[in-house]
């Protein structure tokens, strides 16, 4: 399928702010921006901002920690066949 990829990009996006919106607490707010893959599709990029910005650290250190329980999250609640390598990034904002 031809939009497989961008689907399943899709799906992380969804289940990661959905998985953060129930384990993040009320210091930071967590929004998930974007997902991307690598070429072989083995890595995953979740990409992520935090405001206030002065938390980007400590709510990066979070989800850190929290990413076995993500994955966890993910085999319950995916049908993704094998679970790609994650990594939490801080979204970095264009100045135009």
């Amino acid at each position: 399928m031809f939009y497989k990829k961008e689907k399943t990009e899709e799906l992380l996006r969804h289940l990661a702010a959905e998985f953060l919106e129930k384990e993040a607490g009320p210091q930071s707010l967590i929004t998930v921006t974007r997902v991307r893959f690598d070429n072989t599709k083995k890595s995953a990029f979740i990409f992520i901002s935090v405001l206030p910005k002065e938390q980007e650290r400590s709510a990066l250190d979070f989800v850190s920690r929290k990413k076995k329980d993500f994955i966890r999250y993910l085999k319950d609640h995916s049908r993704i066949g094998t679970i790609p390598f994650i990594s939490f990034n801080l979204e970095i904002e264009k100045i135009d």
